[in-house]
């Protein structure tokens, strides 16, 4: 297995070396897990107030989920389009709870 810092510098082949070294433009990209990706850094819990008017990317991040599966889940919404869509806070609570029970 290779250390952190050598696998920041992989890109090419080199048979004298037996790894891959990064070019430098390279050099400051992520490098992922061995599964090619990279895990979620955890952050704050996210909290809104009940009477919040949230936005779909609001509330799938508070949700942990896509914009595409919020729209699939029964919450309460107002759509003035496909593209405007509003939700509140306090229906949003109303599924989580309805959902934990």
């Amino acid at each position: 297995m290779v250390d952190r810092q050598t696998a920041d510098r992989v890109t090419r082949f080199d048979p004298d070396q037996g790894l891959l070294a990064l070019s430098d433009r390279e050099h400051r990209t992520a490098v992922g897990n061995e599964r090619g990706l990279n895990p979620p850094t955890p952050g704050p819990p996210i909290a809104y107030p009940p009477d919040a008017i949230l936005t779909q990317e609001q509330v799938a991040a508070w949700l942990g989920i896509s914009t595409r599966t919020l729209r699939k889940l029964p919450i309460r919404r107002w759509t003035s389009s496909r593209r405007l869509v509003r939700y509140l806070g306090r229906h949003v609570l109303q599924y989580v709870e309805e959902q934990a029970t």
